[in-house]
């Protein structure tokens, strides 16, 4: 990677911090009881994010046997963006919820392909660990559903497609951990796939039971930048040594 495409990089993490930090400790207006972070600012964070994603495949992976790797981090933190923006209103769908869920699940779907596919190579981690590790993120996913989203009275396809969701998602989880057990230095981007379990479960409870909370929907946002900034960055550690 050039020095250049490093610079790059570097200033638009800068960027996703001080849009995060700064919009959480200065009011620019837009503030309400669910939101400290105004919709513009969070809308940026993800874009910023999938600017960075392009940068990481283009002028990272591009080229080499990581390429495909650095494409489906790109798309699925694109669709994850997409996903942002359908929740959001700014995209109008009939139901913003499902055409939501579909997105997001599309870039997990994206995740997964590239976490299990960059987790063939020699000194993988062993079959029945690799099983351990995702049934135990589905229990403890299908758990958390339970406990805390399931909700009888709104309707079978929203508590069966939130289940699905919820039990993808905990898929990408486990294969990002699988990676991080094959190479510990890939920690951070297991801590992406936790946080994005938790920033799920938050809006889950949000939407399926009404759950709230003073500044409820930045806690949701902001483990959910982490992560995908976590997933995205990880990239790094990637082209050092896998």
């Amino acid at each position: 990677m050039t020095a250049a495409a490093q610079a790059v990089l570097a200033v638009l993490l800068l960027a996703w911090g001080v849009l995060l930090i700064g919009g959480w400790l200065i009011d620019f207006g837009g503030r309400t009881p669910r939101n400290r972070l105004p919709l513009p600012t969070r809308m940026a964070t993800s874009a910023v994010l999938v600017a960075a994603a392009l940068v990481w495949w283009q002028a990272g992976t591009a080229g080499t046997a990581l390429a495909g790797y650095g494409l489906l981090i790109f798309v699925g933190m694109a669709l994850g963006f997409v996903g942002d923006l359908v929740m959001a209103k700014v995209i109008p769908t009939p139901n913003r919820v499902i055409f939501g869920m579909l997105a997001f699940g599309a870039g997990h779907l994206c995740y997964i392909a590239a976490f299990v596919g960059l987790g063939r190579s020699p000194g993988s981690t062993p079959a029945m660990l690799l099983a351990a590790i995702w049934l135990g993120y589905v229990l403890l996913s299908a758990l958390l559903w339970y406990t805390l989203i399931r909700q009888p009275a709104r309707g079978r396809a929203l508590n069966i497609g939130t289940l699905v969701y919820a039990l993808l998602l905990a898929t990408m989880a486990a294969a990002a951990l699988a990676l991080a057990v094959q190479d510990p230095r890939l920690l951070p981007l297991a801590l992406g796939g936790v946080l994005f379990i938790a920033s799920d479960m938050f809006v889950g409870s949000e939407l399926m039971r009404g759950t709230s909370f003073r500044f409820i929907g930045d806690v949701i946002w902001i483990t959910y930048t982490v992560a995908q900034m976590l997933i995205v960055y990880s990239t790094a550690i990637v082209l050092q040594g896998m």
